[in-house]
């Protein structure tokens, strides 16, 4: 496809050709990367997000006993925050007082009060598991419990004000998140 004659002049440089207006890539200013990883299930997403230096927050929402974690479970560099649409166990045998978004949410929160104490907790948030959170926040909109929600609902089980609030809610929970001031990876799995 030929240049329009108005665009040719502007694109080219000094030898004429528009390669020579690039530039060299440390002279770009350096700033956060904001990532969405899409895949089906065992291709390395979470692997792949968690490459680099740490540290790392890695907010597992999926509904196994790993939190989907398994892969990055030999660095010490990764704090994983498990969540799940039930109340889970803590590591000394208590029961959660929240679940859910509302996890999500105050993992999300303590990230912004402590970037904004001037900390650095962590040098990347990766959110492994915005399907399963989708889930999650279906759930909540219906007002049925996670765990007894069937996985295929049935046609007209649920309106399109449903899902439309469903998506609404997951783009209002997902800003301050994109809005930390370090590298944010999100991570959905192909169904």
């Amino acid at each position: 496809m030929p240049i329009r004659k108005e665009f040719a002049s502007a694109a080219l440089s000094v030898n004429g050709d528009i390669l020579d207006g690039g530039v060299v890539a440390p002279t770009l200013k350096s700033g956060k990367l904001n990532c969405a990883i899409y895949g089906r299930n065992g291709v390395g997403k979470t692997t792949f997000a968690c490459q680099g230096n740490g540290p790392i927050a890695l907010i597992s929402i999926e509904p196994s006993p790993t939190g989907g974690a398994r892969s990055v479970s030999d660095r010490q560099d990764i704090t994983v925050y498990q969540v799940a649409g039930r109340y889970l166990t803590t590591p000394d045998g208590r029961l959660e007082s929240i679940k859910g978004s509302e996890k999500v949410l105050a993992v999300i929160d303590a990230l912004k009060r402590r970037f904004n104490a001037g900390q650095a907790p962590f040098r990347k948030v990766v959110v492994d598991g915005i399907s399963s959170w989708n889930d999650v926040i279906l759930s909540e909109v219906l007002g049925l419990d996670y765990e007894n929600m069937p996985a295929i609902l049935g046609r007209g089980k649920v309106s399109a004000d449903q899902y439309i609030e469903r998506g609404e809610r997951l783009v209002r929970y997902l800003k301050p998140l994109l809005d930390l001031p370090c590298d944010v990876w999100v991570i959905a799995q192909e169904r």
